[in-house]
């Protein structure tokens, strides 16, 4: 139902052979839908999208901008992979993995070897550049296209810095540092504190840019992408400027992946393929996967 016979068959196949539940490849397990938009018409497909659309995965080939207008600001599909990646089997069978089991935090798990993740904790805004050059410069960047440094220096920037100034909250539950100039370069508590993380492999680069107030909803993301994919002047230097950062992050990434306990915990994922050619990476469809985790007590699962 809804996935295309080679894709369902090799993707049960996959989960098979790690003891997951296959038959969600084969249409509908737990309440998913894997939906392959091109091996299934695209009246079923939105059919799909409207009625079932939180609880669908859908491979997509189209165009990002098209992602942002057409699916995501539609409907409230949360998980979107590009159709056209090196590892879309890999990024479909994590992304069933995690909904399936509710344990979705971790940039290891989108590599080779999870052990080889590096994290600094970030303390005062000051330090947001120094964790990240210092963490970058443990990354081996060959076979990766020129500016590829520079992508991931700006995208963990714009994270870290989004997580220092715009996350907080006081005791009477209203930001904290929102509204700061970025030129202060303001101190946070042990309990504001970022982490930042970086994990590569042969195939991929990634950064984590984590906060402890889990403040960011799929719909505020969204807007921010609609917002910033339909307006080229998007960034700008005002106050509180989040959604840049977001697109930023999206336009950027290969996968985009964020996993959110609401008032609790955010965890901002971007993963690269390692591409020599720049034409090469900027004709990816970029992934977008939404995991929030139910605050502790609900009894809900991961939607």
């Amino acid at each position: 139902m809804g996935v295309g016979a080679a894709f369902g068959a090799a993707l049960g196949e996959a989960l098979r052979a790690e003891g997951v539940a296959a038959e969600v490849a084969e249409g509908d397990a737990g309440d998913l839908v894997v939906v392959d938009s091109g091996a299934t018409p695209a009246g079923e497909t939105e059919r799909l999208l409207a009625q079932r659309g939180s609880k669908v995965i859908l491979l997509s080939g189209q165009e990002d901008k098209d992602n942002i207008n057409l699916v995501l600001a539609r409907h409230p599909v949360c998980h979107v992979i590009g159709a056209n990646g090196r590892a879309v089997m890999r990024e479909a069978r994590i992304t069933i993995q995690k909904l399936l089991t509710g344990d979705v935090w971790g940039l290891g798990r989108y590599f080779d070897d999870p052990s080889v993740v590096e994290t600094r904790e970030i303390r005062a805004a000051d330090q947001i550049d120094e964790s990240i050059e210092t963490l970058l410069g443990h990354l081996d960047l060959k076979g990766s296209f020129a500016a590829t440094h520079e992508y991931l220096q700006l995208t963990a920037n714009e994270l870290c810095t989004n997580a220092a100034y715009n996350a907080p909250v006081g005791e009477d539950g209203k930001p904290k540092y929102e509204q700061t100039d970025r030129k202060v370069k303001i101190k946070l508590t042990e309990s504001e504190a970022v982490r930042l993380s970086v994990c590569q492999d042969e195939e991929r680069i990634g950064i984590a840019v984590e906060d402890q107030f889990g403040r960011l909803d799929r719909e505020k993301i969204v807007r921010h992408l609609v917002k910033c994919v339909n307006n080229t002047q998007f960034i700008d230097n005002k106050k509180g400027g989040a959604g840049a950062g977001i697109y930023l992050a999206f336009y950027t990434a290969s996968q985009f992946i964020v996993n959110i306990e609401p008032g609790r915990r955010l965890e901002a994922i971007c993963i690269l393929e390692r591409t020599k050619r720049y034409k090469d990476h900027m004709t990816r469809v970029t992934s977008f996967n939404y995991f929030k985790v139910p605050s502790v007590g609900t009894g809900k699962k991961v939607a």
